[in-house]
Order: structure tokens, then C-alpha cells, then sequence
């Protein structure tokens, strides 16, 4: 199963970073940049989960494993940013507050920073075989995924305080999904679920960065 879902996976993907990146050119926002940046890093874990079982294990699928873990751990936090400047753009008082964007600021920083010094304290690669594929993953990394959980869950909230202020949720049901899928334990069903719910909390991100740009034109 995971050996067709990945490569589907990648080709969802590519077709949705292209419209990701004009939505996130047109806003002029160092956030939304950033998720840009993100889903670039998803995609190039896909793929080469997708190849993996192709290039064999060894020192090459090693190497190219590298980016995966470190774009991970480095900018999955820093997709609450980009929930939190959607929020001004939508309307929501309390985004325009000092106070509010120094708390994510900080929140984002310090969630990168746990992750990197638990993720990489004892890092192990280690190859894994699931279901036709072979991917490099940390033996020693956290489970569950702490800083992943958290920056979905504030994302969810950001994205539920859209649904009650501007009548918008498609951001907090893309976060739901996306939390179901990261705290099923990777034992179950591998990585499979969570890379699946990633592609729903990125459509989740551009449908409303769509709208509110049609918002503002009209």
C-alpha cells in the first residue's frame, strides 16, 4: 500500500506546491514564505521515500535522508506562523497585537529548538522496511512527536478562532485532520497517515489563503 500511496503522495505534491507558491508570492509575507519553504521539504520527503526502496540502502539514501530530518524538525514549526498571519489578513483583532506575535514567534522558536536538541541528542538512523518502501528514520527520535503535536494543535486553534470570527474552517478542519493523523502511533500504520494528513493541512493553508485573497479584491 505505502509503496503506491507515496509516490501518489509526491505527485499530489508537485501539483500543489506550483499553486502554494503564487498564492504565498502574492502576499509580500515573510510567513507565508516560509510555508512555501515547507512544502518543498514535504515534497522532497516524499520522494524520496518514494525512491527509496529503488536506490537501496546504503550511504546514498543515507545522505538524502539528511534534509528530510533536519527540514522537518527546523520548519514544521514554523507553519504556526503562517496560521497566524492568515488570521490578521482575515480580520482577527487580537493578531494585531505585539504581544500576539511575540508569543508565536516564541512558541515557533522554541518548539525548533526542542526538537532539534532531542531529535539529534542521540541521533540513530536506522533503515526501515514498510510496505514497500525503505526510508532512513531516527530510532531515537520522540514518539509522539512533541513540537509536531503542539504546532498542529496551536494551529487549530488559530484556525477555530477563524471559524468563529469570519465564519472560515476550513484551516481548523485541515489542523483536526492533521493531528488525528499525527498522534496515531507510527507503529500501527508507519508514516503513512501522518504524510497523508501533511497534504491535507497544506490544501488547509492554501483554500484560505485563496479566499482571503478573493476576499480582499472584492
Amino acid at each position: 500500500m505505502a509503496a503506491i500511496l507515496y509516490p501518489l503522495f509526491t505527485l499530489a505534491n508537485l501539483v500543489i506546491l506550483p499553486w502554494l507558491v503564487v498564492l504565498c508570492l502574492q502576499t509580500h509575507c515573510l510567513e507565508m514564505t516560509l510555508l512555501m519553504l515547507i512544502m518543498v521539504a514535504i515534497t522532497y520527503d516524499n520522494a524520496v521515500i518514494s525512491l527509496g526502496k529503488l536506490m537501496g540502502q546504503g550511504k546514498v539514501l543515507l545522505w538524502l535522508s539528511q534534509p528530510r530530518f533536519f527540514l522537518h524538525v527546523t520548519l514544521t514549526p514554523l507553519t504556526i506562523l503562517a496560521a497566524l498571519c492568515q488570521g490578521q489578513r482575515a480580520g482577527m483583532s487580537w493578531t494585531y497585537s505585539p504581544w500576539a506575535w511575540v508569543s508565536i514567534w516564541m512558541i515557533s522558536l522554541g518548539l525548533v529548538f526542542l526538537d532539534l536538541i532531542t531529535y539529534y541528542r542521540d541521533f540513530n538512523p536506522v533503515p526501515i522496511f514498510f510496505q514497500g518502501t525503505l526510508r532512513y528514520s531516527n530510532a531515537s527520535a520522540m514518539v509522539p512527536p512533541i513540537p509536531a503535536i503542539v504546532t498542529v494543535v496551536v494551529i487549530g486553534v488559530i484556525g477555530a478562532l477563524m471559524w468563529v470570527q469570519v465564519s472560515w474552517p476550513w484551516l481548523f478542519l485541515s489542523a483536526l485532520v492533521t493531528f488525528v493523523g499525527s498522534a496515531v502511533p507510527p507503529r500501527f500504520v508507519g508514516p503513512l497517515l501522518s504524510s497523508g494528513t501533511e497534504i491535507v493541512l497544506m490544501v488547509g493553508f492554501g483554500v484560505t489563503e485563496a479566499h482571503l485573497q478573493m476576499a480582499a479584491l472584492a
